[in-house]
């Protein structure tokens, strides 16, 4: 297909309109809805009024979709070298649209006009999950290995808390190839979440070592790797409102790596109740709580700090509990 620049506005009279002032956005949480579904999309409006009969320099403007102003687009992939986007509308109809009709509706405007969570929704929680307590609060301890630290490196007691909430994680990682010093590495986008994702970290023992769209594929060639000891990869979901922690979606690498849970943590301790935290091994796999060599629990993945309560002492640990995490 012949293409000359990308679909300039026509002269006075036949040109296009301008759309109004205001967002003319359908239902916010619609297109939230409509984006986890295609993770690698991203949201256009229509500035103009564009008819292919009338307006393209195409040779087949039959492949090319008709825009009125306000109409809202889903793109995915980038503008090709004629100045055109491949998009779709909300009622299925795909095809090519000139990149100078359009512009991006940035996610502070999806985001600002979503409605918040509401709490009247019913949750279930798993009988063998039940007796399990989630707590994301600061814990008073000493600091945490720098692999669990944000970015810029800082220990985690300095990470405001809405930060290791209110971001969702990533989830199934995996390695997809590995090589003597790098690694090739897929993980799926946040499930279940209206919070628009602008980009992933990929990161090595804490430190960022690539950074992904968020509209591209989740995947990523990480070189430099030091393979030969032991080093803690992770993903890291980053959006106006933080970033995700990294415990929560991690994999240990290299010869010497551990498949133990790292870096227990154990703070709030009273005679019925503890505060435990870990660096999984590997976030996709279940965690068993045992105390005292019993088990008293399982976190599902992507779960590395709990709550536990009614935690009675024995006097087979000297009148202390004996917490391992599998």
């Amino acid at each position: 297909m012949s293409l000359s620049a990308a679909a300039s506005p026509a002269p006075a009279g036949l040109g296009p309109m301008v759309t109004s002032t205001g967002t003319g956005l359908p239902s916010a949480d619609s297109l939230l809805l409509t984006l986890r579904n295609k993770p690698h999309s991203r949201v256009f409006r229509a500035l103009f009024q564009y008819l292919p009969l009338r307006d393209s320099p195409n040779e087949n403007p039959q492949l090319e979709l008709a825009l009125a102003p306000g109409d809202i687009l889903l793109v995915k992939g980038e503008m090709d070298s004629d100045g055109f986007y491949r998009a779709e509308t909300l009622d299925g109809r795909t095809g090519l649209v000139p990149s100078n009709y359009v512009e991006r509706v940035p996610d502070s405007v999806l985001l600002c006009n979503a409605r918040a969570p509401s709490p009247s929704f019913p949750i279930h929680v798993p009988q063998h999950h039940s007796t399990i307590v989630h707590d994301f609060s600061e814990p008073d301890h000493s600091q945490l290995p720098d692999s669990v630290c944000p970015y810029p490196p800082a220990d985690v007691s300095k990470v405001p808390n809405k930060c290791l909430s209110t971001v969702p994680c990533p989830r199934d990682l995996m390695v997809e190839k590995k090589m003597s010093r790098s690694v090739v590495v897929a993980w799926s986008p946040p499930e279940e979440s209206f919070v628009a994702v602008s980009q992933y970290h990929v990161c090595v023992d804490g430190q960022v070592r690539a950074v992904v769209p968020g509209s591209y594929k989740c995947r990523a060639l990480v070189e430099d790797v030091p393979l030969d000891g032991s080093v803690n990869l992770s993903i890291r979901a980053l959006s106006d409102q933080g970033h995700s922690p990294d415990a929560a979606c991690t994999i240990t690498l290299g010869n010497e790596a551990a498949v133990a849970p790292q870096h227990l943590r154990v703070w709030a301790v009273t005679p019925v109740s503890a505060c435990l935290r870990w660096y999984p091994s590997n976030s996709n796999a279940d965690h068993v709580i045992s105390l005292n060599a019993v088990k008293v629990g399982v976190c599902p993945p992507s779960v590395f700090q709990v709550s536990r309560e009614r935690c009675r002492q024995t006097r087979r640990v000297r009148y202390t509990n004996d917490f391992d995490i599998n």
